[in-house]
């Protein structure tokens, strides 16, 4: 779709992608495991039945990019889309984000493709003139200046291989201009002969794609094919969007279908880009991610993420400038699959809402590589087919988690939750069991020849509450929340009032300083007509006491989630958590504290953070080797100008604590608090990353 919200400004986070010649590593913390569920989904993996060699399509992007480093190129690294769709250079539908604009960034990451909507020329979706109501067809001879020109510009202003532009005439003609398919048809034929024309005329060879309708239709297909192949004006790339629920039981049959029509036809297989997938409950969850990017890989086709909120946020993936989202580290995980993807046999295929994965195998790189998600259950892999040729009779099972953490906030690198070492079967088989009870997580496990020594977890304890599980008071209320990303589906809201608190009961293992990460959404505004949201404070009392007053920044919406992350110090046992309105014992609301709560972690912080980074997990080009041994198995060595590339992402160096704001006077139940310390203010830790690139001489 590309209808537009509300814009308001964002602020800037420092994040990055570093660049390592050799794997690093430091001390891992031991994890605390949940126990193991009664029931388990099974997952088959056969890594011995190759299904082809790894696409990496269904991480592109609509409007995915907004400036030149915005996100930056280290973020969009990370992502790797191979295709992105943006307006054209100088179009109205959006404030920023031409095609040429972002040219350098995508590129500049390893992209392929810019598809280029020429449609969005015009300023509103519906693609109308200012003075023309939406959804009406302007006529021919407008629209066919503005393919001129945008064409024109591109031939006279790209930077890069024109080859490297697509460009998409209409987008969701079935909702634009041409509804009526039998009133409209034979004008669409007319339309789309003279948009082709203009583009060949001005960049010859150019690449076009069609018809980018708003879902399947196999009758508009069929139609359209027939006449394209007819009249010499047939597209390079075919395209449709695909961004229902019910799309993930239903796209393979319609794929079949596209397949089946071009058959009859007698035309040449087209590369397929579904180039809208995905809503509003998908974008942002690694668990709901997961099931849509492996259906597509399954499948090997290309496909863009839809745009629902912002422009340029990598589509709910990005976090400001220069950050990932937990859904970020599964798209880079997945674009870090290298090989051929192997057989995998879900519990149910096409079953949207349950466990999906995809696995691939790379035998130069000794490493086999399983990323899951999307279900409730622990999940069992039987896993089969690894060559023990390659790796050995023992090898070494890692398993990371990628978790929600809302669609703005921040998440370092996953933690390795499980690791195990385990003896192959003469099939080269073995069980792996992940330890999974959240819908909205996914996971990467990672099989590698053993190590000189035992790799180690390095997930530290975690505790998950949700909002509508505490106990509610002074008006607050839950309520489900549909068609949105909210963790257990349901919010907190109607904290408006000076009275109303959200108190919940944690029992923690030992003393030490733990993190307190809030989900949240902001949706009041200074004034009812003004575009901008308020940010908020809620004060956080810790066993009736005040902590510190929580400082959050605004979000799109209630709906749309942020996570801000405090620090609390606590000793070992149970202790009561209340975020509260008021942080003078209910006399006086905080400003924008009516806002939404969806879930609260607490994750111990005291261990000094640390990560590693194996070398044979990076991303590798050029003229390399990996040979066994090693501290993880198997060490690269890299020929002459040759690069390993590792992504890492760090939290600030700036503790909440130290930027405190102090206020005049406060008071918690009703007490004096003169004589205590000024509750601090916190807000945000904003990851920072820096891109570095190293290479072997």
């Amino acid at each position: 779709m590309s209808s537009q919200p509300v814009d308001r400004p964002r602020g800037l986070a420092a994040t990055g992608t570093l660049a390592l010649g050799l794997s690093l590593a430091v001390a891992a913390v031991a994890p605390a495991l949940p126990a193991t569920a009664a029931t388990a989904d099974t997952i088959e993996v056969d890594f011995s039945q190759s299904t082809g060699p790894v696409l990496g399509g269904a991480t592109g992007m609509l409007y995915g990019l907004s400036d030149d480093e915005v996100p930056t190129t280290a973020v969009v690294a990370g992502a790797a889309p191979r295709t992105v769709t943006q307006m054209p250079e100088g179009g109205l539908q959006h404030p920023n984000g031409g095609a040429l604009s972002v040219s350098d960034t995508f590129f500049g990451a390893g992209g392929d493709d810019i598809y280029i909507n020429i449609q969005d020329q015009y300023p509103r979706w519906g693609y109308a003139n200012n003075e023309d109501p939406a959804n009406t067809y302007p006529g021919q001879a407008d629209y066919l200046e503005k393919v001129r020109a945008v064409v024109q510009k591109v031939a006279d202003e790209a930077d890069h291989d024109l080859d490297q532009y697509v460009f998409t005439p209409f987008n969701e003609p079935d909702w634009i201009w041409y509804g009526d398919w039998a009133a409209s048809r034979e004008r669409f034929f007319e339309d789309w002969t003279a948009a082709y024309e203009i583009i060949q005329e001005i960049i010859p060879g150019a690449r076009v794609a069609a018809t980018g309708e708003s879902q399947w239709r196999a009758d508009r297909t069929r139609d359209f094919l027939t006449f394209a192949q007819a009249n010499d004006v047939m597209p390079d790339i075919f395209t449709w969007h695909e961004l229902d629920n019910s799309d993930l039981a239903d796209f393979r049959r319609h794929l079949a279908e596209y397949r089946e029509i071009e058959d009859d036809l007698g035309i040449e297989d087209l590369p397929v880009n579904i180039t809208e997938y995905a809503g509003r409950i998908d974008t942002g969850v690694p668990g709901r991610m997961i099931q849509w990017i492996s259906m597509f890989e399954d499948e090997k086709v290309d496909a863009q993420v839809a745009y629902w909120t912002y422009a340029g946020n990598l589509d709910d993936h990005a976090v400001q400038t220069n950050g990932g989202n937990g859904a970020w580290w599964l798209l880079k995980w997945y674009r870090d699959l290298t090989g051929e993807t192997t057989e995998l046999t879900p519990p149910q295929l096409n079953a949207p809402g349950t466990v999906q994965g995809v696995a691939a195998v790379d035998a130069e790189k000794r490493l086999a590589t399983v990323l899951v998600g999307g279900g409730a259950n622990d999940v069992s892999l039987d896993l089969s087919g690894l060559d023990r040729d390659v790796f050995g009779d023992v090898v070494d099972v890692q398993i990371a988690r990628t978790s929600f953490t809302g669609q703005e906030g921040f998440a370092t690198q996953p933690s390795t939750i499980k690791v195990d070492r385990v003896n192959l079967d003469e099939q080269g088989g073995a069980e792996v069991v992940i330890p999974n009870s959240q819908v909205m997580d996914a996971y990467r496990v990672i099989i590698t020849p053993a190590a000189d020594a035992a790799p180690a977890a390095d997930a530290a304890w975690k505790l998950s509450v949700e909002a509508e599980d505490a106990t509610l008071s002074g008006g607050v209320t839950a309520y489900t929340q549909r068609g949105q990303a909210t963790s257990g589906n349901r919010d907190v809201g109607s904290l408006g009032g000076a009275a109303a608190a959200v108190t919940w009961t944690v029992d923690v293992p030992r003393d030490g300083t733990y993190d307190l990460g809030i989900f949240y959404g902001t949706g009041d505004r200074p004034t009812p007509d003004d575009a901008s949201i308020k940010a908020g404070r809620h004060a956080l009392f810790v066993d009736d006491e005040l902590d510190q007053v929580v400082q959050y920044t605004s979000t799109l919406n209630y709906t749309y989630k942020g996570r801000v992350d405090v620090p609390v110090e606590l000793t070992a046992g149970q202790h009561t958590f209340s975020l509260r309105t008021s942080a003078d014992g209910g006399a006086t609301a905080l400003p924008g504290s009516n806002m939404a709560l969806d879930k609260f972690d607490l994750t111990e912080a005291t261990a000094p953070e640390s990560a590693r980074y194996p070398a044979v997990e990076a991303r590798l080009s050029g003229d390399f080797s990996v040979a066994e041994g090693g501290a993880y198995g198997s060490t690269v060595r890299l020929g002459a100008a040759r690069r390993t590339t590792a992504t890492t992402t760090s939290p600030s160096t700036t503790p909440p604590r130290d930027r405190a704001v102090r206020s005049t006077s406060h008071s918690t139940g009703g007490s004096s608090m003169a004589s205590a310390p000024p509750p601090r203010v916190s807000g945000p830790r904003p990851p920072r990353c820096i891109l570095r690139r190293a290479s072997s001489a």
